[in-house]
Formats: C-alpha cells, structure tokens, sequence
C-alpha cells in the first residue's frame, strides 16, 4: 500500500534556481497547466495573514486532486514583531491540521556553506525542527547552491538534461564566466545547445564566442587603466571588481583579458 503524499514541503538553502525548480515539477503534478494556475497559491511570510493562508490551505481543489500553497522567506517570519507564541501555535497547528488535498511548500533562505552554519540553522529553524519531528508529514530538502567543482559537475548534468553535452574544458570556462550563476548558467547553456545544434558537445571556442563574462566592463576598465598606467584608478576598479567576486574569479578573468589582447 502506498504512502500518503506529503502535506509539506520544506525546500532550505540559498539555490533558488534549484528551489524553483522543484517547485515546477510540484505544479507538474497537479495535471493540466490551466487548472494548476487556479490551485497554486503563493504567500510571502514578510506580512503574512495567518486567516489568508488558513482559508488556502483549507479550499478544496479545482479539478485536480491537490492544491499547492507556497510560502515563501519563512525565516522572515521569526523577524517579524507580531510572530508571538500565539501565533507560532496557531501557524504549526494549522501544519499539523492540512487535508490530504493540500500541499503547503515552506521555503527557508539560509547559508549552508559550511557545516558548523547548516548546524546553527538547524538548531534554530522551528520550521526544520518541526518537519523533521513530523516525517510522516513532512519532506525536507536542502538545496545550496553549487560551488566550485561542484558547480562543474552541475553543468555538465544540466546540459545533459537539455539534451546535449558539454566539454570538460568547456564547462570550467563557462564556470568562470557566469561567476557560478545558476540562472545565468542555465541560460547560457541553452544559447549554446541552440548553437551547436545538439548534434556535437558544446566545446572552449563556442563558449569564448558565443558567452560574454558577468563584471565585464570592470575588467575592462581595469585592464585599460593598467596598460595607461593608471595606478590609482586600477586599484580602485579592483576592489570594486572585488566586493561581489571571489578573488580567484577576479584573477581568471583579468588573465583572460590579458590573453584577448595579445
């Protein structure tokens, strides 16, 4: 005999890429898009009106057999001066209370790069103490974001779900030029499937021609100040290029500006 389906859904990490995606594939399974549309619902915990959701998550689907409610930045909620005890009972009550016909997914942003930061949040979410205390009811899922090898390794299985591959070589250059975006990646990769036409993996030459580098114009002007002799300006443009890029970013990509102009 099959389980019963989850009634929540816990998705905690910084991935949104990821987040979004499995959220789709929720949507998905509630059959035909139009009527999907009519049974998902979507809250924001900044302000959220705990009478709104209950009534959400309380409505009956419409020709389908669930309705999806998601809430979105839960760890806003614990911010938030009117989240009382009141109303963190009244809010796990209604988790403890959801219909079979009602899947609510709570969406937690959290940093997970280390593993003394993942334990810190967990000892401090409600949300993730609460899911795991309940797992017949409830479904955890990391996601954070990729990084490094990682992230190589994320492209190449994306590009092979699009229906096409990538070049190891290839995949770290695209790394470094989309600084480990994964919705820039994803989007970058389908410009370069619709290149190659699918037929061959994607190689170096069509990702240096076909994709531009994220902080483009700072590595530029950068680049350009040096060559003038421009000591000061250059210092300043790379501490700028600095505050948003790892510094082992940084490096690769003004090497590679310097390549492009010997």
């Amino acid at each position: 005999m099959d389980r019963p389906a989850y009634t929540v859904y816990l998705f905690y990490g910084d991935d949104e890429f990821a987040i979004a995606e499995v959220i789709n594939q929720l949507r998905e399974r509630l059959g035909d898009p139009t009527t999907a549309d009519m049974n998902t619902q979507r809250f924001s915990a900044v302000g959220l009106n705990l009478g709104a959701l209950e009534e959400a998550c309380a409505a009956m689907p419409f020709l389908a057999h669930r309705r999806l409610v998601v809430v979105d930045n839960v760890e806003r909620l614990s911010q938030d001066k009117s989240w009382d005890e009141k109303r963190k009972e009244r809010f796990f009550s209604l988790l403890n209370d959801l219909p079979e016909s009602t899947a609510v997914v709570l969406i937690e942003y959290a940093e997970l790069q280390s593993r003394k930061k993942e334990g810190n949040f967990k000892k401090r979410s409600p949300f993730y103490q609460w899911a795991e205390a309940n797992p017949n009811k409830a479904y955890i899922r990391k996601c954070s974001s990729p990084k490094s090898s990682a992230f190589i390794h994320w492209l190449m299985k994306r590009c092979k779900s699009l229906g096409g591959e990538i070049e190891p070589t290839a995949a770290h250059l695209l790394a470094e030029l989309v600084a480990e975006d994964l919705y820039l990646a994803n989007q970058e990769l389908t410009k370069l499937l619709d290149y190659v036409d699918r037929k061959r993996p994607i190689e170096t030459n069509d990702v240096e021609r076909l994709t531009p580098f994220h902080g483009q114009s700072d590595v530029f002007a950068m680049v350009d100040a040096l060559g003038q002799r421009r000591g000061q300006e250059a210092l300043q443009l790379l501490r700028r290029l600095l505050e948003d890029k790892d510094p082992k970013y940084a490096f690769a990509m003004i090497v590679r500006q310097f390549r492009l102009l010997l």
